[in-house]
């Protein structure tokens, strides 16, 4: 079995790790976990002297992803594709004899950089292409979201026959993942450590009850003071969570009238933060002629976004996060469906089908939206229907997108029957405040909700393959098809419909056959 090295007490952000692999099956099992977090897009560079187990460690992780027969050394080659594997096209690339890095010019490297995993042995010979010190595909990191780096395997002899020590080197993306991959590197929930935060913050005769989580790593816990008030406690355990954003957004729309909750303290590293408690009753237990009211305050807030100035230093919604959001239907839901990888070449085609699509949101109005604006985010302060009254939680993935992005989620919501005379009030509201044409909020928002149902289709099929959870995808795989029907008329689509189309009934069936 291998053995980390364990990190310094509290260090969750760990650009470096060691493991000691004793043996064989240690240096298999460390290239198992790797292959269960590889991302389309991922480069591995595999560093060591020759006869440190590169090339053994290579096999064992294309095993891991599914390849069934030999993995030949590329020496003379210089690479050897696997492109059916169950999960991601693999190039395999063996830079030993290369004079200079522009012998790999011409062999189609570049498209499994972008669109598959590059594995490279004697990396440092490869050039720019191969280079350890490159960026994350998105300057950010959000967990639930795929985000292709870098990560170096460096392997070298052990002190006993046959052992070796493995230095694993990540991009920040990949220090995310060492959270999900080593139980030492993740902060651990623990009752007493949340205990020690509220006592640094004066709070030690507090009580605390587990209110439960969402489909992330953060949980939430109601904080009962003494004197009868309540307080939430945010736990989001690094490394994979984080409270710095949420504190942020959550002051900057209060700056701008909306009510979040007030922070009451914080422990950045740790992932503590205190807020304040705005209640139970969420925008998704109302029904009639009230939730309408409410979902009419929902539209009004995200106007008012659009007339704000961006939040200084925020996200903003590129055509990369737009194409890592799609991407996530042929980097999971597609290999679920047919055993096997999506080619290149079809991953290459999505991203230009969704690339084309970008540019209709251009003339679209644009605010700090909250992201994930769906109905059990949006708590009521008061009975009166009005912003003032309107809380706002869930906020941390907030950027500056089109307006439709959040209308798609409000109204197009995979948890909520459909209900089209809501939606189409909903959008004369908005068009009218924006003073837009209904057609063109109507058009955009067709794109909006079909890229949303590609993302959230990637992302169930992520849980079923890798994590093995199945009541979610089996529940909500089939509402999002649903959701997607509802923008197959538009003739803009029609390209992306029939491609993602042909995965539908496979992808059906598979959940109904699902345990």
């Amino acid at each position: 079995m291998m053995t980390l090295r364990t990190p310094l007490p509290g260090q969750y952000m760990c650009p470096t790790l060691v493991c000691d692999l004793p043996n064989e099956a240690a240096t298999a099992e460390l290239a198992t976990l790797i292959a269960r977090y590889l991302l389309a897009g991922d480069l591995l560079r595999l560093e060591g002297d020759l006869g440190a187990g590169k090339s053994t460690f290579c096999r064992y992780l294309l095993q891991a992803l599914g390849h069934k027969g030999d993995v030949p050394s590329p020496t003379y080659t210089l690479v050897q594709l696997y492109d059916t594997t169950p999960r991601v096209p693999v190039a395999h690339v063996d830079c030993y004899r290369l004079k200079t890095p522009e012998e790999l010019d011409g062999l189609g490297l570049e498209h499994y950089r972008q669109h598959g995993v590059i594995v490279a042995e004697w990396p440092d010979k490869g050039g720019a292409l191969l280079a350890a010190e490159q960026p994350d595909y998105l300057h950010y990191h959000i967990q639930e979201m795929n985000n292709p780096g870098v990560l170096t395997v460096a392997l070298e002899a052990g002190s006993t026959e046959g052992s070796r020590v493995a230095t694993l080197r990540g991009s920040r993306s990949w220090q995310r993942r060492f959270g999900l991959m080593f139980d030492a590197v993740r902060r651990p929930r623990d009752p007493a450590a949340q205990q020690a935060f509220l006592d640094r913050l004066g709070l030690n005769d507090a009580t605390v009850e587990n209110l439960g989580g969402d489909w992330s790593f953060r949980s939430y816990w109601r904080v009962r003071l003494a004197n009868g008030e309540t307080r939430m406690l945010m736990d989001a355990p690094a490394p994979m969570e984080g409270v710095k954003e949420f504190a942020e957004v959550a002051a900057f729309y209060i700056s701008q009238g909306l009510r979040a909750p007030r922070e009451y303290g914080r422990d950045e590293e740790a992932g503590y933060l205190l807020l304040e408690d705005f209640g139970n009753r969420a925008l998704a237990n109302v029904k009639g002629d009230e939730a309408r009211a409410w979902y009419g305050v929902a539209v009004d807030v995200l106007c008012h976004l659009c007339r704000t100035p961006p939040r200084p230093g925020g996200r903003t919604f590129t055509p990369r996060d737009w194409w890592i959001d799609a991407a996530r239907f042929t980097d999971w839901y597609m290999p679920m469906v047919r055993g096997h990888a999506t080619s290149v070449a079809e991953r290459s085609h999505y991203m230009d089908l969704w690339q084309a699509q970008f540019a209709a949101f251009e003339t679209i109005p644009q605010g700090t939206m909250p992201w994930d604006y769906q109905a059990t985010n949006m708590l009521l302060l008061g009975d009166e229907p009005s912003i003032t009254h309107f809380g706002l939680i869930d906020i941390q993935d907030a950027k500056q997108t089109p307006i439709v992005t959040d209308l798609a989620i409000l109204l197009r919501d995979i948890r909520r029957p459909r209900n089209d005379a809501m939606e189409q009030a909903m959008l004369a509201r908005a068009a009218a405040s924006l003073e837009l044409a209904p057609e063109m909020l109507a058009h955009t928002l067709d794109i909006a909700s079909l890229h949303h149902c590609s993302r959230i289709l990637g992302g169930l099929a992520r849980i079923y393959v890798r994590d093995g959870k199945a009541a979610g995808p089996k529940r909500f795989i089939p509402r999002t098809w649903d959701v997607a029907h509802q923008s197959y008329a538009n003739p803009a689509l029609a390209e992306i419909v029939a491609f993602m189309q042909e995965w539908e009934q496979p992808g059906l069936a598979r959940m109904a056959e699902a345990a």
